[in-house]
């Protein structure tokens, strides 16, 4: 399975629909001491062309801890990418979206984040706004 391949460590992965649109698919692989293993970005403009590179920018810039597992989520980020003019924020509609699956099973429980965000900045230069999914995933080993 693809996932046992990213050992340690986990991913966050957004999908976002701009209200010109334009739909981006992008994500970063993180190590457990979270420094980041690899950054992905896809846009499918419009036009039905598409553009993708691998230099982007990904920033956190809030978070929630979650008083259940005391895990810490990224609850609005910044995305940005020189050549197409991106500059995004991307909220979470809730903070409060953890899942918690295997608690009551004999085996690790599993945490992650996953839930609808809100968009607005810029793509390409032009004022855009949009909806978004998001998932967030740290694996113990």
């Amino acid at each position: 399975m693809w996932i046992n391949s990213l050992g340690q460590g986990g991913w966050d992965w957004f999908a976002v629909q701009l209200d010109n649109n334009t739909e981006l698919v992008f994500w970063r692989i993180v190590n457990l001491d979270e420094s980041v293993r690899s950054y992905d970005l896809t846009i499918m403009l419009a036009d039905n062309s598409v553009y993708h590179t691998r230099k982007l920018v990904l920033e956190k810039l809030d978070s929630w801890v979650s008083p259940e597992s005391g895990r810490e989520y990224g609850i609005l980020w910044r995305v940005r990418e020189k050549a197409r003019g991106l500059d995004l924020q991307i909220e979470a509609r809730h903070s409060e979206q953890e899942i918690r699956m295997f608690e009551t099973l004999s085996i690790p429980s599993f945490y992650f984040w996953e839930g609808r965000t809100t968009v607005s900045g810029y793509l390409d230069g032009k004022a855009v706004s949009g909806v978004g999914y998001t998932e967030l995933v740290r694996l113990l080993s």
